[in-house]
């Protein structure tokens, strides 16, 4: 996993992600020398993660630190080169020494990217390259039960395998949420929910910011009268926000709607998707919000809008946590006998890999 070190020295910023198993050592000008990791320098201060125990980050005072090297490790510069090499800072001056002999010195803001040595393909990716990286998987469980004078049973689960690299997403994602309870002239249990979706979406960006990608999301609802439903869209995404924190992304779609209905009939329109997609990190939270507006091209009139918010909270660790979700959808145009509001909170144990 690659962490952002932010270097901040004499006015000049530097931002660089860098793997937690990377190793250098800091030298005090004590003539101790502390093995472990950077994890930041602000302003003043150094933040370094001591290797013999990942709980503690010590500060350090810069004008108590002599020098800082690195193993070797894949350097990129912000001229577009990328080489092998152990980064040194001596004196307030960094240099880098290559493999092949070279020793190059560099500001502070000529820095780009750092990976491990085995990673350093993580600084010229492709298209769909390196396509062993950049991956991380999800999945999360929600159960309900009730017995007794009333009895009801609820179950929630989905999973989400992502693929975030600097040139290209790939997003597969599922999720079913049933539920079933007793009425009150019954003794057995009636089936009240009954849901379930899939979306599979991929993009390319060309040049910076800018995404074009294509989408197919596929799903049920026999409470919605829809045995079937299924949009195929293609088009083009803006970053509009692009952080380490936070990413807010723009999208406009067209394509086609498919529509198979419980009660009997189908449906087959072209149509526009206009998302807005936010998602925000702070502390051990991350916030996410999809928001598509979806009009048929031949009757606008006839939309559909889903909104779906969620957070998810790490517990104990980064791999385990909860998922609290609140999902809207509203269909303009619903089958006769169906209302046009839908909204449905769930509450999921998750767990995650990368």
């Amino acid at each position: 996993m690659l962490r952002r070190l932010a270097f901040h020295l004499a006015c000049a910023f530097l931002l660089i992600p860098l793997s937690a198993s990377a190793q250098q050592t800091l030298i005090l000008k004590t003539g101790e020398h502390l093995i472990g990791t950077l994890d930041d320098i602000d302003d003043d201060k150094w933040y370094f993660e001591l290797a013999y125990d990942d709980d503690i980050t010590i500060e350090i005072d810069a004008v108590d630190i002599a020098g800082f090297q690195s193993d070797s490790i894949g350097v990129k510069l912000t001229d577009g080169s990328v080489g092998l090499g152990v980064v040194r800072y001596r004196d307030g001056e960094f240099t880098v020494n290559y493999v092949d002999g070279t020793v190059r010195a560099v500001r502070a803001e000529e820095f780009d990217e750092i990976s491990d040595a085995d990673k350093i393909d993580e600084l010229t990716p492709g298209f769909y390259t390196p396509i062993k990286r950049f991956w991380s998987f999800s999945a999360d469980a929600g159960y309900t039960s009730k017995t007794g004078n009333s009895r009801s049973q609820g179950l929630n689960v989905g999973f989400e395998v992502r693929r975030r690299a600097p040139k290209d997403r790939v997003t597969f994602k599922s999720r079913i949420i049933q539920e079933k309870s007793r009425p009150p002239d019954s003794d057995s249990l009636q089936t009240t929910v009954e849901k379930f979706d899939a979306t599979f979406s991929t993009g390319i960006e060309p040049i910076e910011s800018l995404l074009l990608g294509v989408e197919t999301i596929q799903g049920s609802d026999r409470f919605q009268d829809l045995d079937w439903r299924s949009y195929y869209t293609a088009g083009v995404g803006y970053k509009a926000i692009d952080t380490e924190v936070s990413e807010l992304l723009l999208n406009v779609s067209f394509g086609l709607r498919n529509e198979q209905f419980v009660s009997g009939g189908s449906s087959n329109v072209a149509i526009m998707n206009a998302t807005l997609s936010f998602e925000y990190e702070i502390g051990p939270a991350e916030f996410f919000w999809d928001f598509a507006y979806i009009p048929n091209l031949g009757a606008f009139l006839d939309y559909q809008i889903r909104s779906d918010a969620r957070v998810e909270i790490d517990l104990l660790n980064d791999d385990l946590g909860i998922r609290l979700g609140l999902t809207n959808d509203f269909n303009n145009a619903p089958q006769e006998g169906v209302e046009k509001h839908d909204m449905f909170f769930t509450s999921t144990l998750i767990f995650k890999i990368g």
